[in-house]
């Protein structure tokens, strides 16, 4: 993960708003009148304006009241009430404060009684309600009707209605609500040709190959989705639109239009930011925090093929306690979607990591690659020669990593989770002198308690089993490849890793819970706990000699990203502060 050049506006526009907020009139306060069935802190959750906290205000904008009106209003009729009004009314309180008042009349609350569809006769009522998300006797919610609607019309796509047309028609009695679906499913459509346009430097077929459908068959909407995605994949494409284009609704045919925009490829990137490497104290160390430079240079694909290589640099400087002179790392990846004429996206690259006491040479093959917006699963077989002033090595691994992540921001997350699962073979029938297998779990999650305060959990598993091949391999697993604790970006009650076990361990359980809140202006504050163990067997010692620390932080948000400086006791011991100062949230 890196911050770019675009993380120097959080701190600019937070700034810009301290200093454009005075002169203007803050909330001072909230509230509500009529609301008997929505409690008052679930309707400011949702709004805009705010009242007023300790050192920390909203000022009053008439079109963030307009939009909050609305909020409420789309609040009250999601449960049900339909006819519900809204009225604001604002009380100037001196030249510098200004309070809110909404006067609501809920009206009556609308249950589903039924739902009526016909006219649907290629897909039958049952399979048409598995898409309902909602139960009859529910509170109608006419936004979840909607989002139903379109799930139907979607599912008609998918089966060749391209002009489907569907009804909807809602009977109030009472303080019921009966939906009545009509459906007019319409003539089914085939595929009869593909047109494309915007291509200039490739030939078509490396359009045409990424197609999952063909000429003649039932239009389908999953696989013009699909057909999309892969096109785009290739890398050749800065956008990709595909549109079904009805010619005679005699001949029931669809002919699908793409056009394409060609990606310029050529190009220089140069980018500073904050990331996270792994620590040249070992593979299970915690990561280190780093300043880095990264230069990139993409000269464009090859000339009549889909392949492409990049060419980069890295410069990097460690931003803990241990301040070093900067790494130098750089790369060369070569990228294709097609090998031999099958769909089989392959990335390889070479690389070079240089430390103070240590180089790294190191090559890497994928053969998984799958992204989408919020996953990323990856495959690779690595090789890498190891130079130390101690002694050389090679490593030669399998890795398959997988990552989920849903949070709202990666360097100020309030909201959301994160998981990853890492997988790696080393050794064995690959060769090489350590043979081991690892497993590595990282899960985090945060949970906003208001608009300002976020709680958040974070845990890491990892086991590593040492495994005697072939009777190679008596010897126990050098301290590198195993687990650590220690440092700031793990448990924060200990400066380094050797002040818990320089050895480290094969088995290693990692837990922070921390509470984030504001201070003022730039200022944040942390309460954190940490808690760790090391082992090197599954036994009923794991209860004992667990680690922790707790403790608090001051933040600031800088430029660069949170600046933070924690003061943790170890083990509860008052009298023995450690003190540690970091870039980054620990998570």
């Amino acid at each position: 993960m890196n911050i770019r050049f675009k993380h120097l506006l959080i701190p600019i526009l937070i700034f810009s708003g301290i200093v454009f907020s005075q002169g203007k009139r803050l909330v001072n306060h909230i509230s509500f009148t009529g609301n008997e069935n929505i409690r008052d802190k679930t309707l400011i959750s949702d709004l805009h304006l705010q009242p007023k906290k300790f050192l920390k205000g909203y000022p009053f904008k008439e079109r963030a009241l307009k939009l909050d009106v609305l909020s409420i209003k789309n609040n009250y009729i999601a449960n049900g009430f339909l006819d519900v009004t809204i009225n604001s009314e604002t009380n100037i309180v001196n030249d510098r404060l200004i309070d809110i008042t909404y006067h609501i009349s809920e009206g009556i609350r609308y249950h589903l009684q039924n739902i009526n569809v016909s006219g649907n006769e290629v897909l039958s009522t049952e399979e048409l309600l598995k898409f309902l998300q909602f139960n009859m006797g529910d509170a109608y919610n006419p936004f979840q009707m909607s989002r139903f609607i379109s799930e139907i019309e979607y599912l008609y796509f998918s089966k060749g209605k391209v002009l489907v047309k569907i009804d909807t028609e809602v009977v109030r009695s009472e303080n019921t609500v009966s939906a009545n679906i009509k459906i007019e499913e319409g003539d089914t459509f085939y595929v009869s040709d593909v047109t494309i346009s915007g291509i200039l430097n490739y030939p078509e077929k490396f359009i045409l190959r990424e197609l999952t459908f063909k000429n003649g068959d039932i239009y389908n909407i999953k696989e013009i989705e699909k057909s999309q995605s892969r096109v785009f994949s290739s890398g050749l494409f800065g956008s990709v639109e595909i549109r079904p284009v009805i010619g005679s609704l005699l001949d029931k045919n669809v002919t699908i239009e793409i056009k394409v925009r060609e990606y310029s490829s050529k190009q220089i990137k140069t980018d500073i930011g904050l990331g996270q490497e792994p620590s040249s104290l070992g593979e299970g160390s915690p990561p280190a925090s780093v300043l880095e430079l990264d230069v990139k240079w993409q000269p464009g694909t090859i000339p009549k093929t889909t392949s492409r290589i990049e060419f980069g640099s890295n410069l990097a400087v460690r931003l803990d306690e241990n301040i070093t002179l900067p790494n130098l790392n750089y790369d060369i990846t070569w990228f294709t979607p097609w090998v031999l004429g099958f769909r089989l996206p392959l990335r390889m690259r070479y690389y070079h990591n240089e430390q103070i006491d240590e180089k790294l040479d190191g090559v890497s093959s994928s053969f998984i690659y799958r992204t989408g917006e919020r996953y990323k699963l990856s495959g690779s077989i690595n090789l890498e020669f190891i130079e130390s002033l101690v002694e050389s090595d090679q490593k030669r691994s399998v890795q398959i990593n997988y990552i989920e992540q849903r949070l709202n921001d990666f360097i100020y997350p309030s909201t959301g989770y994160f998981y990853s699962i890492n997988t790696e073979l080393n050794g064995t029938v690959l060769g090489g002198e350590v043979h081991f297998l690892k497993l590595d779990l990282e899960y985090k999650k945060f949970y906003p308690l208001d608009k300002n305060i976020t709680f958040g959990i974070h845990h890491r598993v990892g086991y590593l089993h040492s495994i005697n091949y072939k009777n190679e391999n008596s010897d126990p697993l050098p301290p590198f490849y195993k687990f650590k604790l220690g440092g700031s970006t793990s448990l924060r009650g200990w400066r380094n890793t050797d002040e818990i076990n320089s050895d480290g361990g094969m088995i290693r359980f990692q837990s922070n819970f921390e509470f984030r809140y504001p201070l003022f202006w730039l200022i944040g504050g942390e309460l954190f706990l940490d808690m760790g163990k090391l082992a090197d067997q599954f036994d009923k010692t794991l209860s004992d000699g667990w680690y922790w620390d707790v403790g608090t932080g001051i933040t600031v948000n800088s430029p660069i990203g949170p600046v933070r400086t924690d003061v943790a006791f170890p083990q509860g011991n008052w009298s023995d502060p450690m003190v540690l100062l970091s870039i980054l949230y620990l998570f």
